[in-house]
């Protein structure tokens, strides 16, 4: 590669974060931040911070407020403190007199922005209050206004064909503007290997462990993945990687006390190794922009299990079992017929490790830096 080509000859980029540091689109930002690094180009990552501990913020991250837990300790009152952060402003107005020469917004919220930013443009990671109305009434109308203002950025980062297909076909964005740029994997901590989070947390060498990452939010469909283990024989445990407060009572309804394994906010290292000491991610979304669960996992060497909405098909591709997000039984079946054919779940593995080997951070680099030099 000749990397004159992909000099910006001192110009500067700023991106611009408002989210907590565990989440899909948090390691999308970083990914994006770290690869700009690496390559040598003069960037900087701006985070806003509203409830969430400072783990896995990249170094050189400049946190542009503090974090305040002990104000919202409880769903409630974060929930209402979310909503007036963001119709009163209070995160992007963080960010107003930062300057840059080209600006990249982590997500909808900060697109007002747009207006005191030259080459501002935004990351795409899905159109979710397009599709769900489950989650608090106040949000849904917020970011369905905000949708309305990606027509004003200058470009378009989609971490998916799906999530550019929706921009075009749904909000009539001109797909001039938008360019998929797909995450990748960090590869020093996302790889087969020894783990040692079976022996630590005292898993039986003959039990079958199933990974869900995520939070409990409706579209992760983890009352699903809750009745599929309750379909599995007592051997199958499951992780649950995520916020699993709104999930407990039918725990405990479906007789699974004892068979969950919870962990939350971990540490990348940490996810890692649990990635490698489980047999298959179990990961039915009902909508998803990407899915970087599923990129992890393949990534890590075991089998991945995906529904087959939003983009999840496109991400897992040959690797990936694809069910009906319902199918309670067709999924307890294929998770059985699989795990316990010791071949076929070889050739899976094998399967995810090929397709997450797509997902590079060269061919990133370079569909970013394209776009950044159309900008200039």
């Amino acid at each position: 590669m000749n990397k004159n080509r992909y000099e910006i000859q001192g110009n500067t980029i700023a991106l611009m974060h408002d989210g907590g540091p565990v989440s899909g689109i948090s390691t999308y930002v970083n990914e994006l931040y770290l690869n700009l690094r690496q390559h040598k180009v003069p960037v900087t990552l701006y985070q806003y911070l509203r409830f969430e501990p400072e783990i896995n913020l990249p170094e050189g991250t400049i946190v542009v407020n503090r974090y305040r837990r002990n104000k919202y300790n409880n769903s409630y009152t974060r929930q209402v403190a979310t909503a007036l952060n963001l119709f009163l402003g209070l995160n992007w107005r963080k960010f107003r007199n930062i300057d840059a020469d080209i600006t990249i917004l982590s997500n909808p919220s900060l697109l007002k922005l747009t207006k005191y930013k030259k080459n501002c443009g935004v990351i795409a990671h899905d159109l979710y209050y397009l599709h769900e109305n489950r989650d608090s009434r106040i949000l849904n109308i917020y970011f369905k206004r905000q949708y309305s203002f990606f027509s004003d950025a200058k470009f378009i980062l989609s971490n998916s064909n799906f999530t550019k297909k929706e921009l075009i076909e749904l909000l009539d964005i001109s797909p001039d503007v938008i360019t998929t740029v797909y995450p990748y994997f960090n590869s020093s901590l996302f790889h087969p290997g020894e783990s040692k989070f079976r022996q630590s947390s005292k898993i039986d060498r003959n039990d079958k462990v199933l990974l869900s990452v995520g939070s409990d939010q409706p579209n992760k469909n983890i009352e699903t993945v809750l009745r599929v283990l309750a379909k599995l024989p007592p051997n199958y445990k499951l992780v649950r990687v995520g916020r699993s407060t709104s999930t407990l009572n039918l725990i405990h309804q479906l007789g699974l006390d004892g068979r969950i394994i919870y962990r939350e906010n971990l540490p990348e290292n940490e996810l890692a190794d649990i990635y490698r000491g489980s047999d298959m991610l179990i990961f039915p979304s009902l909508f998803e922009g990407f899915g970087i669960p599923v990129l992890e996992a393949m990534a890590s060497g075991i089998c991945v299990l995906v529904s087959d909405r939003g983009s999840l098909p496109e991400v897992a591709g040959k690797a990936g079992v694809v069910s009906d997000p319902y199918d309670v039984e067709g999924m307890a079946e294929s998770i059985m017929r699989l795990l316990e054919d010791r071949k076929e779940c070889e050739r899976r593995k094998q399967l995810s490790l090929e397709r997450s080997s797509y997902f590079t951070m060269e061919s990133q680099y370079e569909t970013l830096m394209n776009v950044i030099h159309r900008i200039l």
